[in-house]
């Protein structure tokens, strides 16, 4: 239920803006009607062309539970040059190119607060972004931030980016934005992780002893 919740909030809104629309016009006569009849269907149209768009992309949001979010596999292809394998919850498989000393997965996430989480609402999230980073001050300025999100609506109107024009109205119904992100851990060639959403935060747990060492000189 909770990955439904700004779905049919966005619907619910188009369908009252669209009632509105006609009780409007329900006063006016003559041309003055046909014109803004008109000027109102096509409104209307691209209302719910956008509502529709927006809603698709929001259903990509993936439920938040026990399992990890994804697991993380590096490989070492070149001097201080990595390959993140990535694997989300649903197995799809991401490859991503990373130059640094160490890296860190990001998510985008949408929590419920009220009444929202009466209704079932457990979090909802998807994969965002990894970012990679060198510890020298000196290449400081040379890591990147590499976008994961496989979304395909999200490159034509991104839910993420719409709404956060309304986070403070949002955030008063119950619906609160967040971008959460692991800790940067060190990049070393064979390790393997589990990431974790857990309360607002992304942990991380090392699957192999190489994994292991990197979360233990990082801590």
């Amino acid at each position: 239920m909770s990955a439904w919740i700004l779905p049919v909030l966005v619907a619910a809104f188009a369908v009252v803006a669209l009632l509105v629309g006609r009780i409007f016009l329900k006063g006016l006569s003559g041309w003055l009607l046909v014109w803004m009849r008109g000027t109102c269907a096509f409104l209307c149209l691209g209302l719910f062309a956008c509502s529709a768009l927006v809603i698709y992309d929001l259903i990509q949001f993936k439920v938040a539970s026990d399992k990890p979010v994804a697991t993380v596999t590096i490989q070492l292809i070149d001097d201080a040059v990595y390959v993140a394998e990535i694997e989300d919850a649903q197995g799809e498989l991401r490859h991503v190119t990373l130059e640094g000393d160490a890296w860190q997965l990001g998510i985008k996430a949408i929590q419920w607060g009220g009444l929202l989480k009466m209704l079932d609402g457990e979090p909802v999230y998807r994969l965002d972004s990894v970012a990679s980073r060198y510890y020298a001050f000196e290449y400081s300025d040379r890591g990147a931030r590499v976008n994961i999100d496989r979304s395909v609506w999200s490159k034509i109107l991104d839910s993420w980016t719409v709404f956060g024009h309304f986070e403070g109205t949002l955030r008063a119904l119950g619906v609160l934005m967040l971008k959460p992100a692991a800790a940067f851990l060190p990049l070393a060639d064979g390790a393997k992780y589990k990431v974790f959403y857990q309360r607002d935060t992304l942990s991380v747990s090392p699957v192999n002893m190489s994994a292991s060492a990197t979360i233990e000189s990082s801590s």
